[in-house]
């Protein structure tokens, strides 16, 4: 009896040779040890047996003519042995990851045999060459963080035969982040529109949504009402990567140049303008003149006569140009005289307050000894000749 491992070739089985004469041998198999059938071509002394499928039972006969008796020869029996149960490991649950990952546990069957079953887990990183996994020697493996795509099997070992049987393979995939690109720092003129690219992926999701033609697709158009940050997330099919781009919108300004103001002869004032917040602007002022700086939202003025500035904005971009005007109306100090001389000499014949024409509003009263009113005025267009009512 001859215990065989799988897929082992027993060997030769050798025969003695009979005493006598005038036959031939037939080597015979039976796998129940009862019933036996003639193995066709094995008709020498000596029989090899092929790998066996099964336990299988041999016997050589002789033949020596049809009626003679069964002249058998005692049963050789191999025994093939019995394969370990299946050995197959079971993946975790996620298998994917990009750039690098920990994965889980690898659950692995336990295993039946007739005897001791020792346990070696394998790593392979092109599914073809493996290597042994120093101290990985349990029924289930814990593998550390990967970076590289990496494949995993265990291989099980038992006695008498002592032949490794790896197991099914586990993929533990790393796969890398995506290296995208997205369209520079855009500025657009309220109203316009302007294209967004990203790179690098099979699928786009940008935020937010308002002002963009489309979500989903690697070049939307973009055409928001306010400066706006959006953001895309590019995906190669497992890993994503986000990256944002600022549009920024030139709004129009509104511009004010201030309120019409008067000042005294000498004096200087501060011109107030005021115009919404336009990033970038410039500011230009005409004429230049009696200004400490035109270039400038609120430059300080010291005219000495009426004078009306024009404030001119353009956004930029050249988006758009926007004005506004403002006046300064330059007053002189008054000099009232007590007394004037309308006798026709020539000489202080009217009656001049110097400075009052610059007062656009004035009112000018005259009164007599008695309180009486005898002459008025309005912003003092001509000075009094010293008259009332067409007399002296």
């Amino acid at each position: 009896v001859s215990d065989i491992c799988p897929d082992t070739d027993p060997g030769l089985i050798i025969g003695s040779v009979p005493v006598g004469s005038d036959y031939t041998y037939q080597w015979q198999q039976s796998f129940d040890n009862r019933t036996f059938k003639d193995i066709a071509g094995a008709v020498s002394k000596d029989f090899d047996p092929p790998v066996l499928s099964a336990t299988t039972y041999y016997r050589r006969k002789l033949i020596t003519s049809e009626c003679a008796a069964l002249n058998a020869t005692n049963v050789i029996t191999l025994t093939l042995l019995t394969s370990p149960s299946k050995n197959t490991i079971t993946a975790p649950p996620v298998l994917n990851f990009c750039n690098s990952g920990d994965p889980g546990i690898i659950r692995g069957s336990p295993i039946k045999a007739m005897s001791h079953v020792d346990y070696q887990w394998q790593q392979s990183t092109d599914s073809v060459n493996y290597t042994n996994i120093s101290g990985a020697t349990s029924i289930e493996y814990d593998p550390p963080s990967l970076t590289v795509t990496t494949y995993f099997r265990r291989l099980i070992t038992s006695m008498p035969c002592n032949i490794g049987t790896p197991s099914n393979t586990v993929k533990m995939m790393i796969i890398a982040t995506p290296i995208p690109t997205v369209s520079a720092e855009q500025t657009v003129c309220i109203g316009n529109s302007v294209t967004l690219t990203a790179t690098g992926g099979i699928q786009y999701s940008w935020s937010p949504a308002t002002g963009l033609s489309a979500t989903d697709i690697a070049s939307p158009t973009a055409k928001p009402t306010t400066t706006t940050n959006y953001k895309v997330t590019v995906f190669n099919g497992y890993c994503s990567t986000l990256l944002s781009v600022k549009v920024i919108v030139i709004d129009k300004p509104i511009v004010n140049a201030g309120i019409d103001t008067a000042i005294m002869n000498g004096d200087k004032v501060m011109l107030d303008a005021k115009v919404s917040d336009v990033e970038g602007a410039t500011y230009t002022w005409t004429p230049a003149t009696f200004l400490d700086n035109p270039s400038i939202a609120n430059p300080t003025a010291s005219p000495t006569k009426d004078i009306t500035y024009r404030l001119t904005v353009k956004s930029p971009n050249g988006c758009f140009t926007v004005f506004d005007e403002v006046s300064i109306f330059v007053q002189e100090k008054l000099v009232v005289p007590n007394a004037f001389t309308p006798n026709g000499d020539g000489t202080n014949d009217n009656l001049l307050i110097s400075g009052l024409d610059s007062y656009k509003a004035s009112k000018l009263i005259i009164y007599d000894r008695s309180g009486q009113p005898i002459f008025k005025r309005l912003a003092y267009p001509k000075p009094w000749v010293g008259s009332h009512n067409g007399k002296p």
